[in-house]
């Protein structure tokens, strides 16, 4: 085993790392950090890492198709 949680694929955690995050939404860390900054994105402190919610793709997910319909 190489490190903490390998066994478990990113869909089967309650929390991702922003590189994830970023994969998943195809786009870069350093967009994640910016919505982290600007607080679009709402983060946990977990062995003093930062980690996003998964409850958070849905979130920005919706807010994205809510931004989009109002155009």
């Amino acid at each position: 085993m190489s490190g903490l949680g390998s066994d478990i694929l990113p869909s089967e955690r309650f929390l991702l790392t922003p590189a994830e995050f970023a994969e998943i939404f195809g786009r870069s860390t350093r967009w994640v950090y910016r919505q982290i900054e600007l607080e679009h994105i709402e983060t946990v402190v977990k062995n003093n890492r930062c980690m996003i919610p998964c409850s958070e793709v849905g979130r920005v997910v919706g807010q994205s198709s809510r931004s989009k319909a109002k155009r």
